[in-house]
């Protein structure tokens, strides 16, 4: 039987991520306000065609920092493989990490104080997750990581069976029951 799910976890704003987009939204306005405003009195003359492209080039500049912003993780198991990826303002996806359940190493609750000295940590959920989850395995693309992942409990039972019988004998049938 294959085994198949995924999960997607949308990142939430912090509200340092949102005093910047307010702050960035300012700056760029008054920027492309001020290219627009040579245009309009031609202080420069012949210019004035590159006030219009600069403040244009502003504008999307402000857009396009705005859309990388916005951040969702998608978690995949197939059959014992084990892909996240990471999608940006919901059109570009670019593979994070991937490795195979079998060569996971260990299972814990993460926390912050935990020493991960020699390892890469890779933090693929929302900070204020009431349950994130640390698995330290060694990945094809990364090396040795620590993934940091928010699941939901049809993830984690999938991702249990998908360990090494050692492994899963040791963590809990409950997800949040993790220690």
């Amino acid at each position: 039987m294959d085994l198949f799910v995924e999960q997607m976890v949308v990142r939430k704003n912090r509200p340092v991520e949102t005093l910047f987009r307010i702050a960035m939204l300012i700056i760029f306005g008054l920027g492309a306000g001020f290219c627009l405003l040579v245009v309009l009195f031609q202080w420069f003359g012949l210019f004035s065609f590159l006030g219009v492209l600069a403040a244009a080039g502003i504008l999307y500049g402000a857009w396009y920092l705005n859309g990388r912003l916005n951040l969702e993780f998608e978690y995949i198991i197939t059959n014992g493989d084990f892909d996240v990826d990471v999608i940006t303002n919901r059109s570009s996806r670019k593979r994070v990490t991937a490795f195979e359940c079998r060569n996971v190493e260990s299972v814990t609750r993460y926390r912050k104080e935990a020493p991960y000295e020699g390892r890469t940590v890779i933090f693929a959920a929302n900070a204020d997750a009431p349950l994130l989850m640390a698995i330290d395995v060694m990945s094809r693309k990364n090396g040795r990581i620590v993934l940091v992942i928010e699941p939901d409990d049809r993830l984690y039972e999938v991702f249990r069976r998908c360990l090494p019988r050692s492994l899963a004998a040791q963590l809990p049938e409950n997800k949040d029951d993790l220690s």
